[in-house]
């Protein structure tokens, strides 16, 4: 199934025939709703054994608003709908949730009011409350068929619809809002619905995150603008799968990217040793190495830090935790959609950048003749992501009941520790041994448990692991340490700034 959606996307997108067109369509239309069928029943039975888990990610209702309009959107045009959505959430309000649940249940509640409703329109209402803790209101509302008082009460019960006849017409498990009431429960939140028969129905979500407002330049970053900065950067994709290879080339090259193909582990491991990639997108099963031990390969062995989208059918979490311990940054679910991979590639943009940024000025620095390491250096701040900061969203200067002179002061022993660090592993790690640099970054790895710095204790500890056996780690991982060090000690003074308009450090 994953084979023959990509391929029918690549004929529909690439033929000139209206016919040849129109019956991609229709197969690609089949072919999702089977694989919406298919996703309900494994993840009614995953809620039903508690198997499913939440996995909190930073997103925006603009994210949730533009996917719908590009899937659903179409939609209902074809049935000659109109379909409206108002946004009432401000756009430099980002949320943390899970995304791709929140988007299954609005696709869940859409995707139904346009299978029900013949003629008039579907309206999404997204609204922000800013009540403790703070929620966002959903609701979607349709001129459809309508649903007897009586019935109401049973529409979350799995494996029922309003009437018999309505499976009969419009198809369907009779899971998916069973689903929908599971997941936001999940979520900590609810859903009512209130509906008279040919007059519509609505359903209205109340669902708690949590909140952080991003300055506006920020906030006004658009995916198409990230996906502009990749022309010509290049990928590794390793599938065995013929038609799978294809359609992950297809959607590649029709984003500007440059793509080399390997067909297992092993062949990719070979590449790796004469080539560098920006990025590598990995199949699992595969003749000779499969894809978990070659990501595992590929960070303890060649200790290579590039990029790593693991692509896998196993809609398991526990199977995507998998890929993330060996060492992936993403996962992403066959079938392959261009659009999941658009996401994906607007997400690690500026991670791309700065690893090719990295390995251009590697390429210019002097090479230590005896043991062929390059030295590392201080990018200028405006060259790094300054998203990838941490320090700011610190329960230790957030959560603390400080004074705002307390708090200056904490930060200005961090931005002390934190360059103080910088220039020692900046220094030593041309020429120094791995017991020395073991010392430095077991004292970084404590300052970033102090101040929860996620990413920054997750580069400690690998760097730390490595040099812990006796070697020193690889050029470009330490690179992203100093990045990160430098980024969190450069917005540890924006907020002292803030606390302190008068205070001039950094």
């Amino acid at each position: 199934m994953n084979g023959v959606l990509g391929i029918a996307q690549i004929i529909k997108d690439e033929s000139q025939e209206l016919e040849t067109k129109k019956q991609a369509q229709i197969l690609i239309d089949s072919g999702q709703h089977l694989m919406t069928i298919l996703n309900d029943i494994l993840d009614f039975s995953k809620v039903e054994q508690g198997k499913l888990e939440l996995e909190i990610h930073p997103f925006s209702i603009g994210e949730l608003v533009l996917s719908l309009e590009k899937t659903l959107g179409p939609q209902a045009a074809n049935k000659g709908l109109k379909f409206v959505i108002q946004n009432k959430v401000p756009a430099n309000i980002e949320l943390h949730g899970d995304p791709a649940r929140t988007r299954q249940i609005l696709f869940n509640l859409v995707g139904n009011a346009i299978k029900f409703t013949q003629t008039g329109k579907i309206e999404v209402e997204f609204a922000l409350n800013t009540s403790i803790p703070p929620n966002v209101c959903i609701s979607v509302t349709d001129s459809g068929i309508g649903i007897e008082r009586e019935k109401l009460d049973t529409i979350f019960t799995p494996f029922e619809q309003a009437e018999l006849s309505t499976t009969r017409k419009f198809g369907g498990t009779g899971l998916g809002l069973s689903i929908v009431k599971r997941l936001v429960e999940m979520m900590g939140g609810k859903v009512s619905v209130f509906s008279q028969p040919n007059v519509g129905t609505q359903f209205t979500l109340t669902i708690p995150f949590e909140l952080k407002e991003l300055e506006i330049s920020e906030a006004q970053v658009q995916p198409s603008d990230e996906l502009s900065l990749l022309d010509n950067f290049t990928v590794l994709l390793v599938e065995d799968n013929r038609v799978n290879a294809m359609v992950a080339r297809k959607f590649c090259e029709s984003m500007g990217l440059l793509v080399d193909h390997a067909n297992d582990g092993l062949e990719a491991i070979s590449r790796l040793k004469h080539s560098n990639y920006d990025l590598i997108i990995m199949d699992n099963h595969m003749p000779n190495m499969n894809g978990l031990d070659a990501i595992e390969h590929i960070r303890t062995k060649l200790r290579l830090s590039t990029v790593i989208f693991a692509c896998t059918a196993d809609v398991f979490k526990e199977a995507h935790d998998e890929f993330i311990a060996r060492g992936a940054d993403f996962v992403l679910t066959k079938p392959l959609q261009k659009s999941s991979l658009q996401n994906a590639l607007s997400q690690f943009s500026r991670q791309f950048s700065t690893h090719r940024e990295v390995a251009e000025a590697v390429k210019q620095l002097p090479q230590n003749a005896n043991n062929n390491i390059s030295t590392l250096i201080r990018f200028p701040v405006d060259k790094l992501p300054l998203t990838e900061e941490e320090v700011s969203q610190s329960p230790l200067i957030n959560q603390l009941e400080l004074q705002d002179r307390e708090k200056v002061e904490l930060l200005e022993s961090l931005i002390f520790e934190l360059d103080t660090k910088t220039d020692s592993l900046i220094e030593l790690h041309s020429n120094t041994t791995p017991t020395e640099l073991h010392a430095i970054l077991h004292a970084i790895k404590g300052i970033a448990l102090e101040f929860s710095m996620g990413e920054v204790l997750l580069l400690t500890k690998k760097t730390e692991d490595i040099a812990r056996q006796g070697e020193i780690p690889e050029i470009e991982l330490l690179q992203k340490l100093v990045n990160r060090l430098m980024v969190n000690s450069h917005e540890a003074s924006r907020l002292i700034t803030r606390l302190n308009p008068h205070n001039k450090t950094g």
